[in-house]
């Protein structure tokens, strides 16, 4: 690799506010084989993945919108919610 070249960074668009940043800065959600959404902190899980920004407002509209359900096609449990407020805290 050519010193002073940096390596282009993947990048995902939030569910909620439709902006792009780096793939490293949003929350990961998974819907699993097994049909259950799961919060992802690691990106490591297999399955239908949706990313949120990690500010309140995106969290906030994703639950008023049901923004989550509708882009993994599942039902999205009342302790990821909780989950995520855990995380503002």
């Amino acid at each position: 690799m050519t010193p002073g070249i940096e390596k282009a960074q993947p990048s995902r668009m939030c569910v909620a506010c439709r902006g792009r940043s780096a793939k490293a800065e949003l929350l990961r959600f998974v819907r699993t084989s097994a049909g259950e959404v799961v919060f992802d902190p690691q990106a490591r899980l297999f399955g239908r993945s949706a990313y949120l920004c990690r500010t309140l407002t995106c969290v906030e509209q994703a639950r008023r919108k049901r923004l989550l359900e509708r882009h993994l096609r599942s039902n999205v449990g009342e302790g990821i919610w909780q989950e995520l407020e855990g995380l503002g805290e």
